[in-house]
């Protein structure tokens, strides 16, 4: 125990009882001891030490609150173990601190902080705002001092810090006496023996009451012995008016919360599960979630502890719920008993588990809110009741409940399909492989339609109707999973169990705003929207409906809000927005699709009665049931629309090169922009298909050998069957599909991680952009222009290496607007592989000045790359040689500049002023980060010098 005096007044409590320090150390050693006064009136009194190799720099105690005491030992000057004692005799008791001189380094404590910017959004005035910092030790012994406010608004009840691990510290925010400025922005020191750092305050006013989010408990403390799933709830209040909108990103992969997406106007609940089964002793024992929200970002802190502490009960807590075993045994339907194994794969309702010595089935147990009578009651119903699928189709349909083997018997779950993951996937991850054929999308997209189709003519409606939930196989059948979720009704009874959940991207505008836990709300005509969602991501290689680009969206950032706005790109009709760049031209699917998809996302955008109902799909995409078979009409001339690949189903044209040499043609490997690559029979060769064919044909008469791997030219022209001369393709140097992958999925955080873990960090991706402009440089010296610099035609490696396809320039006109064009393509590449998948757009600020919400923050650019992001150029676009010079030093300035962060492998910190952009965000463009002196940036976003 810390000694304490038994005097009432004053009472003196020091931080430590002794202090250890290495003998090895050359210099003097500084330490400090922290006296408190815990009682009231003053303390004071001495200090003093019994040997010359320990010196007091302050002597005299004489404080009311706390005080540091100040002392330097000489450790090294003996050569061997020593030790003694530091006495302070004071008014308010005496104590005794050891001082130890070791052979071995000692451990010190260390101040962390989770976050150090703390912003508050649609503060009102007079508003008095609660918020919590916590302050941890990542270091031994004590963490002693003091958290003091720098700006008088700024309240902190109690200042004193001192932990062994972590302490929460109170914080008011007095906003009626914050400074008349709009955004006013105060700071809070915090001192301690481990370190000091400060952390930023700010408000953003506003005439009248907003949302306002309220998270209880805003720290969640977690023990476990067992390794398995926990699962705790916490509540977001919504204290202020309106609707408070948010979502909570999947940061760490060993944490689920459901649902992800809220929608508040009062409370609501949300589910937040810890597989402590992915929890290495590498991660952290604490870690914060961001509850991303419209009036701004709340942090949740979870402490996660590997051992058995008792919690602290909070009131606004609901038990904690585990299931640490691998292996339990349940009682089937009939009695029988079922050996269970867990598949290590869980969800929002539940969990799945696998039968030992059965691979046809599998078992879904239910999590303690869903697992009541009425979901038994609504189980059996659909196992009375099932569902006719049609051929190639199927339902992961409930066969069997499932309960406890005690006498008790009580419902876990329910029995079901088990699906082959090695020959069925999700079709999210279908969209961009190569086997993604667009006459195979037609008829995945048609069975899906009919299959939909049958469900409702079942008087059911599958209500979550989205990606995850859709899985197709190698031969194109489709199954639909989570199928206890659907909205079914009983035949006999007529009773209607409604839907509880629901995806944004793939609701209609009109349940955007919805609350299915608390309204039973029909989901026939919602199943119309997501499925024709469905198709469309089916037939544009992945692309949403609501993906858009262009001005108009600059106040709708998310898929939702475009939504709910209508804006529907793809047919034009609306200046100022534009399909995404990365999705096929629209007119590659057939008009009488095209048809289809107006009236669902513009005629009946409004009025759900005039979309679509699944049979008119299934009926256009070709898909009937004839004597119980199934006929794909893809072929049929009152259905097929323009191919755009002329030789993307069928491969059995004979195709022949400029010497009439047969050429064969293989499966397909990559996809490009209005183009693919597809494999041949020639050694170290590919053949590259564009959509509008190759005219004229290129011809390059420059030797391979001058030209860096990174430029792909296209050589041999081929011809399609002999007698035509038309030119459908050209073989390319072959670029390996294993190392190889799209530009846009290097630039995603999340699919960049599932490809190469953390082999690919931020300093990787700067040598890429690099790499990139040096091949445009040998390219453009040579005389050739980029086939296309769109995100799917660019490849990068794990190496940083890249590989851009070029062709002879045969331009005779003026250069500037396609030179410009190139330059503009290049910045957006850049931009999105620095910024993680943003495009440019998101990194700018608008005409009225605010910055626009972006992840991550625009400070993650490095200073010589500014000049490239945001085009500040006074350069003639017609030297595109000496521009793309130009960038490429920048590009080396930024790769040499930037170390490794220690914190995170994907970040990085320049070298001054040596902080780390990711780890501490400023959350403001006043400074920019750079190699040498900040730059501030003029009210028009300009910066004050007069370069780049």
């Amino acid at each position: 125990m810390i000694p304490r005096s038994s005097g009432e007044d004053p009472r003196i409590r020091i931080d430590r009882l002794e202090i250890v320090i290495s003998r090895s150390s050359p210099l003097p050693v500084r330490e400090e001891i922290v006296v408190l006064n815990e009682g009231s009136g003053r303390l004071h009194g001495t200090i003093s030490s019994s040997v010359p190799w320990v010196k007091i720099l302050d002597n005299t105690l004489d404080t009311r609150f706390i005080q540091r005491i100040s002392l330097e030992i000489h450790g090294y000057e003996t050569s061997k173990e020593l030790e003694t004692d530091v006495v302070i005799v004071s008014s308010g008791g005496n104590a005794k601190v050891r001082v130890l001189v070791r052979p071995f380094p000692a451990s010190v404590p260390l101040l962390y902080l989770d976050k150090k910017v703390y912003q508050f959004c649609r503060v009102i005035k007079g508003e008095v705002v609660s918020f919590s910092i916590p302050v941890k030790n990542r270091g031994e012994g004590f963490l002693s001092g003091t958290a003091t406010p720098l700006s008088e608004w700024i309240e902190i009840p109690s200042r004193g810090i001192w932990t062994r691990d972590i302490q929460v510290i109170q914080v008011r925010l007095m906003t009626s006496r914050a400074p008349a400025a709009i955004y006013p922005v105060g700071r809070i020191r915090i001192r301690t023996n481990g370190g000091t750092e400060t952390v930023e305050v700010s408000i953003h006013r506003s005439p009248e009451k907003g949302p306002a989010v309220q998270v209880s408990p805003s720290t969640l403390r977690i023990s476990w012995v067992t390794k398995g799933i926990i699962e705790e709830r916490i509540i977001i209040k919504n204290t202020g008016t309106g609707i408070l909108r948010g979502t909570i990103p999947g940061k760490f992969r060993w944490i689920n919360t459901v649902p992800s997406i809220f929608s508040v106007e009062n409370t609501c609940r949300i589910s937040l599960r810890v597989d402590t089964r992915q929890v290495s002793e590498t991660i952290p024992a604490s870690v914060t979630l961001d509850i991303i929200t419209n009036v701004g970002v709340y942090p949740l802190h979870i402490e996660i502890s590997r051992k058995n502490i008792q919690t602290v009960t909070l009131h606004s807590r609901i038990p904690v719920r585990q299931r640490p075993r691998s292996r339990m045994t349940v009682l089937s339907q009939d009695g029988s008993p079922l050996p269970l194994i867990y598949s290590g794969k869980s969800g929002g309702e539940g969990e799945i588990w696998y039968i030992d010595g059965d691979e046809t089935s599998c078992v879904k147990i239910f999590r303690p809110h869903r697992s009541g009578k009425e979901m038994e009651h609504k189980l059996r119903t659909m196992q009375a009741n099932p569902v006719p699928v049609p051929h190639h189709t199927g339902l992961c349909w409930p066969l069997g409940i499932v309960s406890t083997s005690d006498k008790k018997g009580r419902f876990l779950g329910y029995l079901m399909k088990r699906l082959d993951f090695s020959l069925w996937r999700p079709v999210h991850a279908w969209y961009d492989s190569a086997e993604c054929d667009f006459g195979f999308s037609m008829d995945a997209a048609g069975r899906l339609a009919e299959l939909v189709r049958v469900i409702h003519s079942s008087g059911h409606c599958i209500g979550d109707l989205r990606e995850n939930n859709v899985f197709i196989s190698n031969k194109g059948e489709i199954c639909i999973i989570d199928t206890d979720s659907f909205q079914v009704t009983d035949p006999e009874t007529f009773r209607t169990w409604y839907c509880r959940v629901g995806t944004g991207e793939y609701l209609p505008p009109e349940l955007i705003e919805g609350s299915f836990e608390q309204q039973d709300i029909d989901r026939l005509f919602a199943d119309r929207f997501a499925l024709a969602v469905l198709i469309f991501r089916f037939l544009m290689q992945g692309a949403h409906p609501y993906q858009a680009r262009g001005p108009l969206i600059e106040d709708a950032p998310t898929t939702m809000d475009k939504i709910r706005r209508g804006y529907f790109a793809y047919e034009r009709k609306t200046p100022g927005i534009l399909p995404p760049e990365y999705a096929p031209p629209y007119d590659r699917i057939p008009p009488q699709i095209r048809a289809l998809f107006h009236e669902t996302f513009v005629t009946g955008h409004h009025n759900p009665q005039l979309r679509p109902d699944p049979s008119r799909w299934a009926e256009v995409l070709g898909y009937s049931r004839v004597s119980g078979r199934e006929v794909a009409g893809y072929g049929d001339p009152a259905y097929s629309g323009r191919e755009i690949f002329p030789a993307s189903h069928h491969l059995k044209p004979a195709y022949s090169d400029e010497n009439r040499l047969s050429v064969e043609v293989g499966r397909r490997v990559f996809r490009i922009h209005h183009g693919e690559i597809r494999l041949t029979d020639r050694s170290g060769l590919q053949i590259l298909f564009l959509a509008d064919g190759l005219s004229p044909a290129p011809v390059c008469t420059l030797k391979r050998d001058i030209l860096p791997p990174s430029v792909l030219v296209p050589g041999t022209v081929v011809y399609g069957p002999e007698g035509t001369s038309v030119a459908y393709g050209a073989l390319i140097p072959k670029i390996d599909p294993g190392r190889y992958v799209h530009w846009h999925i290097a630039a995603d955080g999340a699919s960049r991680y599932a490809r190469w873990k953390d082999r690919f960090s931020f300093r990787h991706r700067v040598a890429a952009c690099r790499n990139l402009v040096s091949a445009l440089v040998s390219a453009t010296k040579n005389g050739l222009v980029p086939i296309s610099l769109s995100y799917r035609s660019v490849f990068v490696a794990p190496d940083s290496s890249v590989r851009i396809l070029a062709t002879p320039d045969i331009c005779s006109g003026p250069y500037t607007g396609r030179n410009q064009k190139i330059l503009e393509d290049i910045r957006n590449l850049i931009v999105r592989m620095l910024m993680n998948g943003y495009s440019l757009s998101y990194c700018c600020k608008d005409k009225s000045g605010k910055l626009r919400r972006v992840i991550p923050p625009p400070e993650v650019l490095p200073y010589p790359l500014l000049k490239i992001v945001y085009g500040k150029s006074d350069d003639d676009p017609a030297d595109l040689s000496g521009i793309l010079q130009d960038w490429i030093m920048r590009c080396e300035q930024a790769f040499w500049s930037l170390c490794p962060c220690p914190s995170h492998p994907d970040h990085w910190f320049p070298v001054i002023p040596g902080w780390c952009p990711w780890c501490t965000p400023s959350g403001a463009w006043t400074v920019q980060l750079s190699t040498r002196a900040p730059i501030p940036l003029l009210d028009d976003g300009t910066r004050t010098d007069s370069g780049g």
